[in-house]
């Protein structure tokens, strides 16, 4: 079974009660509503002055900011320009250094094209001079060839003048030289070598005497006689009366030649080139104090001094070797 709600119902008091109750609370909630409002108000106008703050701050920050921006903006360009000016002249700088390279360059080049010109005409030269090298080292090698040649040449030329003095110096070996004889017209040359033999203590006949000339000297000298040539018959006769003179002193008196007596040499007949030779070792021989100089059957010899050997002269080289 079902059961109703239960039904409420009241009395008058209580509705009179209800009513009262009802209008307080409406002036309570009339109050609060007022309340409320100016509440709300309050907020509104709060929240407005806070959103004017805000704007003025932004404001204000939006001037600061752009003024900064200006001012950032002003400092960056006036840097950009600076730097683009700094800029500016360095590339002017730069231009100007890299006109003068060019002009250097140009100088360098220049230089270059001369010097180039120069090396080839220098390369040319030096093929030139090589050809003309290699050409006179060919003509060196003939030249020392034929150096060689000519020393052969000339040695067995030396060797053949020796060979001829030696065979002209033997033809030569049974001949005296009788220097400072005055010559006179109708002279004897065989009785006058007859006296100078018998003055040298050598005794000899006319038969011991094959030739007697006057020999005409090479160079002619004013007041000089003809040197007196004569060859004997053996060498025995020849060498004794060369060693006999050279021991005793003969003069133009003692061949009873008239006028101021003057000496009489007797030497052995030497060849030219011999007699060369013995006046060249002559002058040596003062300058090295060689007490001996001689002859003897055609040859030449020296000596420094009692104690030192007998040098045989046959050569110039062999007088220079002398000490």
């Amino acid at each position: 079974m079902i059961r109703s709600p239960n039904k409420q119902y009241g009395s008058e008091s209580d509705i009179a009660g209800t009513a009262k109750s009802s209008a307080l609370e409406s002036n309570i909630t009339l109050r609060k509503n007022e309340r409320k409002r100016k509440h709300g108000e309050e907020l509104t106008d709060m929240f407005q002055d806070f959103k004017d703050d805000i704007k003025g701050t932004l404001q204000t920050w939006k001037l600061e900011f752009e003024q900064e921006l200006k001012n950032l903006n002003k400092l960056f360009v006036n840097d950009i320009k600076e730097e683009l000016n700094k800029l500016s002249s360095n590339t002017n700088d730069l231009k100007r250094e890299v006109a003068g390279i060019s002009r250097d360059f140009s100088v360098i080049k220049e230089e270059f094209l001369s010097l180039r010109s120069s090396v080839e005409f220098t390369s040319t030269q030096y093929d030139d001079m090589n050809t003309k090298l290699s050409a006179f080292s060919n003509d060196i090698k003939k030249i020392k060839a034929m150096e060689t040649e000519l020393i052969e040449v000339r040695n067995q030329c030396r060797a053949l003048q020796e060979i001829l003095n030696i065979n002209d110096q033997r033809d030569r070996l049974l001949n005296l030289e009788f220097v400072g004889v005055p010559e006179t017209k109708e002279e004897d040359l065989h009785d006058l070598t007859m006296k100078i033999a018998q003055a040298a203590n050598v005794t000899i006949n006319s038969c011991d005497i094959i030739q007697a000339n006057r020999v005409s000297p090479r160079v002619k000298m004013q007041g000089r006689t003809r040197t007196i040539v004569v060859k004997f018959r053996s060498r025995l006769i020849k060498d004794n009366i060369f060693s006999g003179a050279r021991k005793n002193r003969i003069t133009t008196k003692t061949l009873d030649i008239p006028g101021n007596p003057v000496p009489v040499f007797v030497n052995e007949h030497l060849t030219p080139y011999n007699k060369t030779l013995l006046k060249k070792l002559k002058a040596v021989a003062k300058d090295k104090a060689i007490q001996y100089v001689w002859t003897k059957n055609g040859r030449i010899y020296s000596r420094k001094n009692n104690l030192s050997p007998a040098v045989h002269i046959q050569t110039e080289e062999d007088i220079v070797k002398l000490k």
